[in-house]
């Protein structure tokens, strides 16, 4: 007789299994916010961290960064950057 390829047709696009694999509707949605929630949750506090960094820092590290173009201490922001990045992956995940 053979394999029936349309058996195994609605057995694919049937709604249950469709329901089952592709997030539609309400749960996409509630994913998406938690998703974009964390995201700037996760900047707010790398920024705060960044500010916390320049206050115990001898200098403004923006000013010598951003102003004076001084390289030494964009090494020691972006390391302080990668740093805080993941510390705060970690205590996320």
């Amino acid at each position: 007789m053979g394999f029936r390829f349309g058996t195994l047709n609605a057995l694919f696009m049937s709604p249950a299994f469709l329901a089952s694999v592709i997030p539609v509707g309400r749960d996409l949605l509630i994913t998406a916010a938690a998703v974009a929630g964390w995201a700037i949750f996760g900047v707010l506090l790398s920024v705060l961290a960044l500010k916390l960094f320049d206050l115990v820092t001898p200098g403004k590290l923006e000013v010598l960064v951003f102003k004076e173009g001084n390289t030494a201490a964009a090494i020691v922001y972006g390391a302080a950057l990668i740093t805080c990045g993941i510390i705060i992956a970690s205590a996320m995940h």
